[in-house]
């Protein structure tokens, strides 16, 4: 899956990013973040999020 925005928050941050994701993809914009777009086995999630943040056009970090 394609995404349009990668992003990265602190599990502090955690209900401020998913509302954040909900928002966007309301609007039609893809979003990546984990755990919901990880994939099981330790190096198949590291390859995950460095492909997800080197592939997205806009990587967000909520304040």
């Amino acid at each position: 899956m394609t995404h349009d925005i990668f992003i990265s928050y602190s599990s502090a941050q955690s209900d401020a990013a998913q509302a954040v994701c909900h928002l966007l993809e309301q609007h039609d914009i893809k979003c990546w973040m984990a755990p919901r777009n990880l994939t099981g086995g330790a190096s198949r999630i590291n390859g995950s999020l460095m492909t997800s943040r080197t592939d997205s056009p806009l990587p967000i970090c909520p304040a």
